[in-house]
């Protein structure tokens, strides 16, 4: 793609007064400014129509030896009718189910030739299938998706439609019915459309009508969506047009067009009142969500609106986040955004109230924020602000050419939706000469007739004390009253920090990693929690910036700065443009080097930690990843700790300003960093920047202790979180294993890939595939410095858990006696792991991930070569061998949360541990 510095300049006004009531109108600002220069994008492609219809779509980037293939049947569930719905996403999940000429499930050759980003998704609009494949491998992928498409009505079978609607069942249970907020998004679809319209319903459906579909109905359906005149593919990567071309007409040149499918037009259906609704769930703290019908993908309207989103609740220098979390520190989290459809859209703005505060003063200030909007439009620098974010995201999207969002994905959607594979380009002209007073005017005309204001309670929590008078009688009467990665470029800087690069020179990106030894287990200075509390504020204020000037600094410059610990490290990573990256680097190692901790700052996100804890303890994973470092490991241990890295609420109270002041001083300090860099840039370039940036930076020794070894387990044991009523119970099933430097890892991973590490795996095919009661099950090996963790997830229906239990403990033991691993799964597992480093590796994200496991293991430069070798190298016996160093069914600790009235005796039942019931520790 061609990626020109031709945008010429984005003003961004500065150095003017903003009073606290109301921003200063556009018209008022004074004139000074900065600039910030930005890409501009040409996205080069070949379109071609088969005599067939199909569309085809060809895109030249020759980056990796890798072809992303991305279908797009124009078909969802706008296409249903009321008690049809749920056929579009129903049809989604069968289609992974095998064809006439590939009778298996569709993931296991693809996942044999390496192919990443593998996955299908439905909307209300159109059904997507994608796959990122190695470029020798790309006629197995356009086999599978044209057997698919033109060979799939005889494969249909009752036994598959019965499977895959109680997956898609299961789906919604877990996605909609089990978790928190999940049944926003049902309310929302019928209240905010009439009934009838094509968007008054969930692209999951109705159960009813799922239970209703006949096998005649499916195959109808597939007859009238799933022609080849009804579908575009896009090509993306290492492939020429006459490549691209002749390899589609060989593959799909014989499928049937289907019949013409009528295109509804534009059916926005604006709200011409207010209305409101307001239920309440197992939530700890109140949601509003504001939405609003808006204009279809592609109008200018739209975009306009968009802009205004980012202006009022997209990130810390917006509106509503500025003032309700950060200055009044009435709610925990804000955002807003649209929500693009073909025949109209929707803006959505929410907020998540902080506990003890009324929901109803949040929505007055949401209220009065609007007005304001509407009265005077954005400011030219909120306008600049929001364009260089849009233009900024939108640019790093196309480092992928596959998966969710990436250049594939993008051109199929502009194609399907705009006629044009460069329609896009519309969008991107109005957020470049969009002015406030239009961005304004589209707001007024589409935000202020009607909205839906949905509202989410916590609900009330009721109990009856215990018996306290004696009814056997009456009261007596008282007394009256194997790819290729860029090489390891490495550096010592003059106060002893270690630089490693990737380099990618055709790449505009950058990411700069400061990598620090110590992550939550750094706790052990002080208290659980404490890194956490550190890293949340050490980009809210600086000796020089307060938390706006860093965030409008950065967005400015169209980067981003995250601070993220995991047990054993904490990485500060900054990600920008290759032409922005000095004035970045100031405001990212201000932030490393010299934050504050104002007491103020402290006091607001000890209050969203809290509110962040008290979700964690109504969401089945978190509360299970809350138990199982404490249950394994032990307090005194330094991975016994809530896996979440929030701490305990108890201590989160408890922290002082000056343990977070000590904190800083003894993990982030040269002495205890490595920088990791990947991207457009040599290592000359960015070891004279980074010698400039860390002037002052000086050096102390770090007096962490390695993780111990993990306690010795000697049986089984099995423990209940209750939360009553649950849909579904999560089961996490898990015991510590030797570190990694004690294991051979490649082998590691295959043992781990064949019993549950992927989608075809064992475990998961039993659950999901063969029984219907989960929507996905997963073995797991937690990776960590020390002792590490292997464990099965999953969350199941309510009234299957114990015949879960029973079918992953079975899964576990069969492993390692009567049904070890073959020599089909093992070839299965090696091809996925060695074809996927490629995928992995596409962007410079990717390479910084790879490039932080080789700095932090203390790996060889050539390990992940070195580990294709290796995999390659595996036998059945190796797997066998090594199988109950991570397996050991007998020693297993079982964190089941769900129903306890429902779930309680069937588990004591199994007699496979003792059961014990705990509350989560505050």
């Amino acid at each position: 793609m061609n990626i020109r510095y031709l945008f010429g300049v984005a003003a961004i006004v500065v150095g003017c007064a903003t009073p606290p009531e109301k921003p200063e109108p556009a018209a008022k600002i004074v004139e000074e400014t900065i600039t910030t220069e930005l890409p501009e994008v040409d996205i080069p492609f070949t379109k071609f129509v088969l005599p067939n219809g199909l569309t085809l779509v060809v895109h030249e980037d020759r980056k990796a030896p890798l072809v992303a293939v991305n279908v797009w049947y124009h078909v969802g569930s706008k296409n249903e009718s009321p008690g049809r719905t749920g056929f579009a996403h129903l049809f989604e999940h069968l289609m992974f189910q095998g064809s006439e000429n590939y009778q298996g499930e569709y993931f296991e050759p693809l996942e044999k030739i390496g192919a990443t980003d593998l996955n299908g998704t439905t909307n209300r609009d159109r059904t997507n299938y994608f796959q990122t494949v190695p470029k020798h491998a790309l006629d197995v992928a356009l086999f599978m998706e044209s057997d698919r498409m033109g060979h799939f009505a005889g494969a249909i079978t009752q036994e598959r439609l019965d499977e895959q609607r109680e997956v898609v069942k299961n789906e919604k249970r877990q996605n909609y019915l089990n978790r928190p907020y999940g049944r926003v998004w049902m309310l929302v679809t019928e209240l905010a459309y009439p009934a009838g319209h094509p968007y008054s319903w969930t692209t999951i459906g109705r159960m009813a009508d799922l239970d209703a579909a006949t096998l005649d109905d499916v195959k109808e359906w597939f007859g009238k969506y799933y022609g080849a005149a009804n579908a575009t593919i896009v090509l993306s990567g290492d492939i020429t047009p006459e490549e691209a071309k002749a390899k589609v007409e060989k593959y799909f040149g014989h499928i049937p067009p289907g019949p013409q499918v009528d295109r509804p037009g534009p059916r926005v259906a604006p709200m011409d009142s207010h209305s409101r609704y307001t239920y309440s769930d197992k939530v700890s703290e109140a949601r509003i969500h504001r939405v609003y019908n808006v204009p279809q993908w592609g109008t200018d309207e739209l975009e306009h609106l968009r802009l205004a989103a980012y202006v009022m609740g997209w990130g810390k220098t917006s509106r509503l986040y500025k003032r309700l979390v950060h200055d009044e520190q009435l709610a925990t989290s804000v955002s807003a955004y649209t929500s693009d459809g073909e025949i109209g859209s929707q803006l959505w703005i929410t907020a998540s109230v902080k506990a003890g505060v009324d929901p109803n003063r949040v929505e007055a200030i949401i209220d009065e924020e609007l007005a304001w909007f509407m009265e005077d439009g954005p400011t030219y620098e909120e306008l600049t602000r929001a364009r260089v974010k849009l233009l900024s995201y939108f640019i790093g999207r196309l480092e992928r050419v596959g998966g969710f969002g990436g250049t594939s994905d993008l051109l199929a959607q502009a194609e399907v939706y705009g006629g044009e594979p460069d329609s896009y380009q519309r969008s991107l002209a109005v957020y470049k000469s969009a002015t406030p007073e239009e961005v304004r005017n589209s707001s007024l005309l589409w935000l202020t007739p009607g909205s839906l204001t949905l509202t989410v309670v916590p609900e009330e929590k009721f109990s009856a004390a215990p018996p306290a008078v004696d009814r056997s009688a009456l009261p007596t009467i008282g007394a009256p009253g194997d790819f290729d990665l860029p090489e390891i470029q490495r550096k010592t800087l003059s106060n002893g920090v270690e630089v490693l690069l990737m380099q990618r020179e055709d790449s505009p990106m950058v990411n700069v990693q400061l990598l620090f030894k110590g992550g939550y287990t750094a706790d052990q200075l002080a208290k659980p929690g404490t890194m956490n509390l550190t890293t949340s504020l050490m980009d809210e204020a600086t000796e020089t910036r307060d938390a706006m000037a860093i965030a409008g600094e950065l967005e400015d410059l169209g980067a981003s700065l995250s601070l993220s610990s995991s047990l054993d490290s904490t990485g500060i990573t900054l990600r920008s443009l290759g032409t922005t990256l000095e004035p970045a680097l100031d405001v990212a190692m201000d932030v490393v080097m010299n934050p504050t901790f104002p007491e103020t700052d402290l006091e607001r996100e000890r209050q969203l930690t809290l509110s962040s804890i008290q979700r964690e303890k109504t969401q089945p994973a978190s509360m299970g990843r809350r138990l199982i470092g404490p249950l394994l490991f032990g307090d005194s241990h330094a991975y016994g700790l809530p896996l979440t890295g929030s701490g305990y609420e108890s201590t989160v109270r408890e922290i002082k300003r000056e343990e977070l002041v000590q904190m800083h001083k003894s993990v982030f300090t040269p002495k205890n960093v490595k920088i990791l860099v990947t991207g457009g840039i040599s290592l000359d370039e960015i070891s004279a920047i980074l010698e400039s940036k860390m002037q002052g930076w000086t050096a102390k020794d770090v007096a962490l202790q390695e993780p111990g070894p993990a306690p010795q387990r000697q049986k089984s044991e099995f423990v209940i979180i209750d939360k009553p009523g649950a849909a579904q119970s999560m089961i996490i099933a898990a015991h510590p294993i030797p570190e990694a430097k004690a294991l051979n890892v490649p082998l590691a991973d295959l043992v781990n890939d064949v019993i549950g590490g992927s989608f075809t795996a064992r475990i998961n095919m039993n659950l999901r595939e063969d029984k219907g009661w989960s929507y996905g099950a997963r073995s797991f090996v937690l990776s960590t410095l020390g002792p590490q963790v292997f464990g099965v997830s999953t969350g199941v229906q309510t009234d299957k858990t114990a015949e879960s239990i029973v079918e992953i403990d079975r899964e576990l033991r069969e492993y390692l006696t009567t049904r070890p691993p073959t020599e089909e799964e093992l070839e299965k597992a090696k091809a996925s792991r060695t074809l996927k480093l490629p995928g992995r590796n596409e962007t410079t994200s990717g390479l910084l991930s790879s490039l932080n496991e080789i700095a932090l293991f203390g790996y060889s430069d050539d390990y992940f070569e070195t580990y294709a070798k290796d995999v390659n190298a595996s036998s059945v016996n190796d797997l066998i061998k090594l199988a109950p160093a991570l397996i050991q069914p007998d020693k297993l600790l079982w964190v089941v949360v769900g129903d306890r009235a429902t779930i309680e005796a069937k588990i004591k039942e199994l007699g496979l541990g003792e059961v014990k019931v705990m509350e989560l520790p505050e």
